[in-house]
Order: structure tokens, then sequence, then C-alpha cells
């Protein structure tokens, strides 16, 4: 019963959210999902690699997962992205590649700008359907025969922009995505989105390790993200203190559904290697019974930022 009931959750989730990009609740191994504009951010050079399962009691549920790699040259940063997604017969697949670049405008703060450039696929597996014409009116059993359709797989082009404000302490900024699409096949091209963030750091404790000063942090943050009529907003609190690493925070959307959500997660930073794990706890009731989602998300650091003189790298106060 429980797993019937988690499969209509699903099934409800997936019409409401009319093939929504799915977010990830460990935002710092996605960064470029909340802003593109990071790729100019970074002090250093990372690979990043996260997974997401929602709706794990339901046949198959969500599947979400993203790669990313980002490299900081000086004032500028380029970044590229790997994102899909799978529910049931629905496949969707997002390649990007991003480039920023940083102005200073005062002593204290830093302004980044970002183009993206992104190719996004969708597709319906036929053999994963099943048809009422298929199923025996007498045992129930499926038929192997199978009707076709004509199906045309949706190819965009799309492009999307973002602005970050930084201090030693705050980042702030906007991005829209796909703003511009063109549409290489198909009617159905990609929806746009509205991604806000900030965030401010709180020193808590210094130590001296290897001749380097690292700070134990608290860090409250902001996400809010509008797609079509749907609006999300998620208000949290990490805590990075090497090696653990952890946080929660409280997460709602609201649409033609509402979804109330509670975020944790813990990990651990063993040298360059960040290692996480998430799991959401769905508060409303239309979702109770489907086990909430499970993430595992890692970033390695793979070297510093290069050095350019007369200028200073900017360090992400959250990550």
């Amino acid at each position: 019963m429980k797993k019937l009931i988690a499969t209509i959750a699903l099934i409800i989730v997936a019409i409401s959210t009319k093939a929504q990009e799915i977010y990830f609740s460990q935002h710092y191994a996605d960064k470029l999902s909340i802003n593109p504009a990071f790729a100019a951010t970074q002090g250093n050079s990372c690979v990043s690699a996260i997974l997401r399962q929602q709706f794990p009691a339901a046949d198959g549920g969500f599947k979400t997962y993203a790669a990313s790699y980002m490299q900081n040259l000086g004032r500028c940063g380029i970044g590229i992205r790997a994102y899909g997604t799978s529910a049931g017969a629905f496949f969707q697949n997002k390649f990007s590649a991003t480039y920023a670049n940083t102005v200073t405008i005062s002593r204290k703060i830093k302004c980044s700008a970002a183009v993206e450039a992104a190719f996004c696929t969708k597709n319906l597996k036929q053999s994963k359907l099943v048809y009422y014409s298929m199923i025996d009116p007498l045992d129930g059993n499926i038929n192997a025969n199978q009707p076709s359709i004509e199906y045309t797989s949706p190819r965009t082009l799309a492009m999307s922009v973002g602005i970050l404000l930084t201090t030693g302490t705050t980042t702030a900024g906007i991005a829209m995505y796909n703003v511009a699409q063109y549409k290489i096949a198909g009617e159905d091209g990609i929806q746009k989105n509205i991604s806000v963030f900030a965030q401010h750091k709180i020193a808590l404790t210094k130590s001296l390790k290897n001749s380097h000063i690292e700070t134990s942090c608290l860090i409250p943050s902001i996400i809010y993200r509008r797609q079509s009529d749907i609006n999300s907003i998620q208000v949290g609190v990490n805590i990075d203190n090497t090696p653990v690493i952890g946080g929660i925070a409280y997460r709602i959307q609201t649409g033609e559904y509402t979804f109330h959500t509670l975020v944790a997660t813990i990990g651990t930073t063993i040298g360059k290697v960040k290692v996480g794990y998430g799991h959401d706890f769905d508060l409303s009731s239309i979702t109770k019974n489907s086990y909430g989602a499970h993430e595992i998300a890692v970033t390695f650091k793979l070297s510093d930022g290069k050095k350019n003189k007369g200028y200073e790298t900017i360090k992400c106060p959250a990550f």
C-alpha cells in the first residue's frame, strides 16, 4: 500500500513539476546550477559530482545526477557541467559551458558576471511505457504488443546569464537561466528560471595547520528559485568545521501543489576531497510515504587558482 501511495505521489509531482530541473540540497557540489558566475569566484580548480535519488519507494522514482568542472584563470574562470534526470520513461539531459569574468568595484567588493551556453535534450523511452491496450482484462498481465507513437525528441540550445557580488564574508547574486533559446528539433523548449542566492560567513574559531590558517565557520544562506508558476525558497545554515561539514535547511515549494521539506546534510573534508550525504525529510502529507530523497556528493580540489599580480582571488565564503 505504501508503495502504491508513493507511486501516486511521484505521478503528482511529475505532473506538477512539468519537466523542471531537479535541484540538489548539497548546493556546494553543483554551484553552476545556482549561478554561472561562481566559475570566476573559485580560489581553485575543482571537479564535483552529485547523485540524487528521489521518491525511492516508487517504481524507479526520480534519479538525478550532475558533474561539473571549474577552472580558475585569475580574473576570470571557465566551467563545464553535465546534468541529467530520469522519471520512469522520461529522460532529460543538459550539457553546458560557462565563461565568467570579475571586476573590482571597491577595495572590499568584487563583481563577477557570467554567460552560459547549453545544449538540452528530452527523451521518451517507449519501451518503458505501458498502454491500456497492453493489459489483459482477465488476468492483468501485460502483453508484449506495444503500439508505436510518433515522438520527436526536443533538442534546444539555450543561453543563461548570472551576476555575483562578493566580499570577504558575503556573497549575493542573481541568475537567469534559458533566457534565450533556439529549438533545433521538436516544439517543446526548456523552461526559463530565475535563481537568487545570498549567504554570509560567520567565523567561529581559527587554527594553524601545515602553515595554513583554517577557520571554522557558520554559514547562513537563502536560495530562491522561480520556474514557470512554481516558486521554491530554501533557508538554512551550514557549518564548515574541518574535517566535519554539515547543515540543516527548510524548503517550501509552491505551485499547483505545496511541498514542505526539511533538509539535513553531513560530510567530511579529507585533504582536497569533500564528501557529503544529504537527506530530504518530506513534511507534506501528499509525500509522507515517499521516504524523502537521498544525495551523495563528492568535490575534489585539483589545485590553487592562478595568481595574477595586482589581483587577489575571490574566495567564496561558503565553500
